[in-house]
């Protein structure tokens, strides 16, 4: 009888180490998962941060090269007089903008339109006189010339040309 009971208190005593254990390295597991979790969400938050600020950066720096400048709001034929309800302001890339784009509507008092001008053509000192000259231009006075393909807008800009429909404006 002593024997069973000595041997129930050694297996209620092991029960209970083995218990104890399984508890210590339940808890070391959860706080090993708890401490890596954090790190990684760290990290993550870290990275993220970075991502953010990067493209903050490039946001900071596009609305750096923006500038205003004029373009037709409504289609303008040709010896009409341009005037404030002709046209838009855009703020558009200033790398794209050609060197003699018109910024400001004071620019644009006593001139007149050379040719026609389609609705969202960029205005230029090329593309006006003055209104008390006699036009006695001909239609070839800037050449124009016919694409077949697709240009981009922004690199015919570059290179002080204007897109006109289908068309290359050289000016």
């Amino acid at each position: 009888m002593l024997n069973m009971n000595s041997r129930r208190k050694r297996e209620k005593f092991f029960f209970l180490v083995g218990v104890g254990v399984m508890s210590l390295i339940t808890l070391i597991v959860l706080f090993g998962m708890f401490v890596l979790s954090k790190h990684n969400i760290s990290r993550i938050t870290e990275q993220n941060l970075m991502k953010v600020t990067a493209l903050q950066e490039k946001i900071d720096e596009l609305n750096g090269n923006q500038i205003e400048i004029l373009v037709i709001g409504e289609d303008v034929l040709r010896g009409e007089t341009i005037d404030a309800s002709d046209i838009e302001h855009i703020e558009i890339d200033k790398r794209v903008v050609p060197i003699n784009s018109i910024k400001s509507i004071e620019k644009l008092k006593d001139q007149k339109a050379k040719m026609d001008l389609k609705k969202g053509t960029i205005l230029t000192s090329g593309l006006l006189m003055e209104k008390h000259i006699k036009d006695n231009s001909k239609e070839h006075e800037l050449d124009m010339i016919h694409l077949m393909s697709n240009v981009q807008k922004e690199k015919l800009l570059m290179f002080g040309l204007c897109l006109l429909q289908d068309k290359i404006m050289l000016y």
